[in-house]
């Protein structure tokens, strides 16, 4: 994302977001976003997990996958990390929690 790109962040929603730091596709991304929320005071809660890469809430069984999608998961450091998911799923409950339940 080109950076005049995330200056319109500046308008956005509270967010909540979770980030592989192996994924290659993403570098940067999370401190960028982190930056740019507090720059401009939205609530948000951005995490990037270290050892993790791209899509690592997604435990898909290799069997179900195309082969389109097994190039794409192998190219972006896919892969699936329990730990990592537990902890982002509850952060995002939590946040919707706040952010979005009435």
């Amino acid at each position: 994302m080109a950076e005049d790109q995330w200056d319109r962040l500046a308008e956005a929603c509270p967010i909540v977001s979770c980030y592989g730091a192996d994924d290659p596709t993403l570098k940067g991304a999370a401190a960028r976003l982190e930056r740019l929320r507090t720059l401009h005071g939205i609530p948000h809660d951005v995490k990037e997990y270290p050892g993790v890469g791209h899509g690592f809430m997604n435990n898909h069984d290799a069997k179900d996958s195309t082969l389109v999608f097994a190039l794409l998961s192998r190219m972006s450091n896919t892969r699936y990390d329990a730990q990592a998911t537990a902890d982002a799923r509850h952060r995002i409950t939590a946040f919707f929690n706040v952010h979005l339940k009435e």
